[in-house]
């Protein structure tokens, strides 16, 4: 794709169509809260040759939501299928960064290549940290694409103010 702005300008023509226009108070993430409740996502995991657990919680992801497992054992990464459109990325939450698509291991790539197949778009970290025009409508904050798209627990920022980048630079 092009410049962080123009993938910052699909993003929002698919968000404000799906959510509503963040101009108007009342956008929601009802409906891929409720998808994601019902792990609509999971049969795809399932198809894969991840070993994973379920942490879907719809109180906060925006998104299904998979723990990667190695030898039976949490190593840190979550996967994240968004509920809200066709993406995903997979998160490393020791250092609190989407992973580049190029550096995953075999059975990381075999799922996310999967994934593309049928239509699902990788978000590298820097389109996770990029602020959105969404705010968080009661606390104020403007919200990151991650939060929109995977994990946003209202009242609370996933990125501190030094870590979000702008979609004009």
């Amino acid at each position: 794709m092009g410049s962080l702005t123009d993938e910052a300008h699909l993003l929002n023509v698919f968000l404000e169509g799906v959510l509503g226009s963040h101009r108007v108070p009342s956008w929601s993430h009802g409906s891929a809260r409720e998808l994601a409740d019902r792990g609509v996502w999971d049969p795809l995991l399932e198809a894969s040759s991840l070993e994973f657990a379920t942490i879907t919680n719809s109180n906060m992801h925006t998104s299904c939501a998979y723990e990667i497992l190695r030898s039976g054992e949490l190593i840190g990464m979550v996967v994240y299928v968004s509920t809200v459109i066709p993406a995903m990325t997979i998160f490393d939450s020791r250092t609190k960064a989407a992973v580049a698509e190029d550096v995953l291991d075999a059975d990381l790539r075999q799922a996310v290549e999967g994934l593309k197949v049928i239509g699902f778009r990788y978000i590298e970290d820097r389109l996770c940290r990029t602020l959105s025009p969404y705010i968080d409508p009661d606390f104020g904050y403007p919200l990151v694409y991650f939060e929109m798209l995977f994990e946003w627990f209202q009242g609370e920022e996933m990125f501190g103010p030094d870590e979000r980048l702008s979609p004009w630079v």
